[in-house]
């Protein structure tokens, strides 16, 4: 395995993997950054996006559950600057 030192060679690498790959590097991407956000919906969303066999109508229902969480998120943001 070669070593990814550069933007453009991450690309590169994410671009050979199957979409169900794609979407299990992203998920542990967003897994690392779980100590910015308590949100058991999200938790959930990484989850079935790490599993490359999660049927698409979940998928899909988890793409709205991390939607919902992100508007939550930036709902409560905002309320908190009045």
């Amino acid at each position: 395995m070669s070593t990814i030192t550069n933007d453009t060679e991450f690309r590169h690498a994410l671009e050979k993997l199957g979409i169900q790959q794609q979407r299990a590097v992203a998920a542990l991407f967003v897994e690392h950054l779980s100590a910015l956000y308590d949100d058991e919906r999200i938790k959930r969303v990484i989850s079935l996006a790490k599993n490359t066999e999660t049927p698409i109508d979940e998928l899909q229902m988890a793409y709205k559950a991390a939607k919902a969480a992100s508007i939550d998120s930036y709902t409560r943001c905002g309320a908190d600057g009045d």
